[in-house]
């Protein structure tokens, strides 16, 4: 095992390594390639938007979807489906300047990364120590950094300016196909489908149960949207930054290339790749929620307000972003037990708890451009920005009346006695033990 990770996973996180760098391909200029194209600003940053809804409800689905088809076999549906419409979206509906048949091919799109990702949280979830899960989930948002924030951002801006916008886009899709081969290849099953012989009625419940758990637990629905507002920045920024640092759309003031800001937000999850594993390990050994309190909540909030402040005081200063592209790495990562925390709250239903999770992740793809979206054309970049500081705030708060049974620690995230601690340690490390198949 490597940081308490079973040596079944590494053909997954290979995958998603290599299939997220594709899906990332266009993260960090798509808005400006669309407003190239003659489309506004947002029209540009509808097209994220609608695309995270649509993900946010494949990532709801995907959570007990795996449970009741396999985790394998719905990986490979996702990767499937992304690679087919990425290329009706570039080979048919970009040429044709339909803004209606672009935007409903690149929404519907969006089921493709959630199911194959967020299954592999599931099976990550099935054969993980509760002891090591963090650590685990850490790896996985490493793996997903690699892809969408490191290649996803390098390799893209290398080949902008070598061949362009449009055809960068069609180099997404081999990085796709590999990824879901790996899948295909490589990675073996950890448990059967539990859907066979099951009534329609009885999966249409299994399939419910990823929502109705929010409603019926407070802490459940609280930590939603406390998981929904951990990436808004995330997922935001790269919606509005090209437009703010790289051209003079709604008062940016195109102090950088948007190769320039590629490498700047590369810089940030070449960084995260990192603080994802340290952040996993170190809230599997001091504490989850407070973690995500103080330090990913607070330093999110800030790196946001810096990214826009920066360049209004300091102009063109490379020194300064990438201090911001730091504050921020160390923030968006200090958040990963989040995935661990659904299935503390609902440990019966592990299927539904990363269901809830997985929700609130889409939610976050939505609800990032979303704010964008809105705001923008009412108080600009910067009324932006201090709305997601605000929402970080506010999930700060939310932290306090969230309390997961972490092994080792009291509800209130506080750590147990050291006997008491090292009784319940082993306790859970027996328990898991007796758990895996013979």
């Amino acid at each position: 095992m490597l940081f308490g990770v079973n040596k079944k996973l590494i053909a997954g996180y290979i995958a998603i390594a290599i299939f997220m760098t594709g899906d990332g391909f266009e993260l960090t200029f798509l808005s400006r390639f669309m407003v190239g194209q003659g489309f506004s600003a947002v029209q540009a940053s509808m097209m994220p938007t609608i695309y995270g809804l649509v993900g946010a409800f494949a990532a709801w689905a995907s959570g007990v979807v795996s449970e009741l088809c396999g985790t394998k076999r719905v990986m490979i549906f996702g990767g499937v489906s992304w690679v087919a419409l990425q290329v009706i979206l570039l080979g048919v509906a970009i040429p044709s300047g339909s803004y209606p048949f672009i935007l409903t091919v690149y929404a519907i799109r969006g089921i493709g990364y959630p199911l194959l990702m967020y299954s592999f949280l599931v099976m990550i979830t099935e054969v993980t120590d509760k002891r090591h899960l963090a650590s685990a989930v850490g790896l996985f948002w490493a793996a997903f950094e690699i892809g969408i924030g490191v290649l996803g951002t390098y390799v893209p801006s290398a080949v902008i300016r070598a061949f362009g916008e449009y055809t960068t886009l069609w180099v997404a899709v081999p990085f796709a196909v590999v990824g879901t081969l790996v899948v295909v290849l490589f990675l073996k099953p950890t448990s059967d489908a539990k859907g066979k012989g099951m009534t329609g009625k009885e999966v249409g419940r299994e399939l419910a149960r990823g929502v109705t758990v929010i409603f019926q637990d407070r802490q459940v629905f609280l930590a939603v949207c406390a998981r929904a507002i951990c990436n808004f920045s995330l997922y935001g920024l790269p919606v509005i930054m090209p437009l703010y640092l790289a051209s003079h759309t709604n008062g940016g003031g195109a102090w950088f290339e948007v190769t320039d800001w590629m490498v700047i937000w590369g810089t940030m999850n070449v960084i995260t790749v990192f603080t994802n594993v340290m952040w996993g390990r170190i809230g599997d050994k001091h504490g989850w929620i407070r973690q995500m309190r103080w330090f990913g909540a607070g330093l999110c909030a800030l790196g946001t307000l810096w990214f826009y402040y920066v360049p209004q005081f300091f102009g063109k200063s490379w020194p300064l972003m990438i201090v911001g592209a730091v504050i921020l790495a160390f923030g968006f990562t200090a958040f990963v037990p989040m995935a661990a925390i659904f299935p503390a709250l609902i440990p019966d239903h592990p299927g539904a708890a990363v269901s809830a999770n997985n929700l609130a992740s889409g939610l976050s793809t939505f609800g990032g451009p979303l704010i964008a979206t809105l705001l923008i054309p009412v108080v600009g970049f910067g009324g932006v920005c201090w709305a997601y500081a605000i929402f970080y705030i506010i999930g700060s708060l939310l932290t306090w009346f969230i309390h997961p049974k972490q092994p080792g620690f009291d509800l209130n995230g506080r750590k147990l006695p050291e006997e008491q601690r090292r009784k319940e340690l082993e306790l859970e490390a027996a328990a898991f033990t007796a758990a895996q198949p013979a």
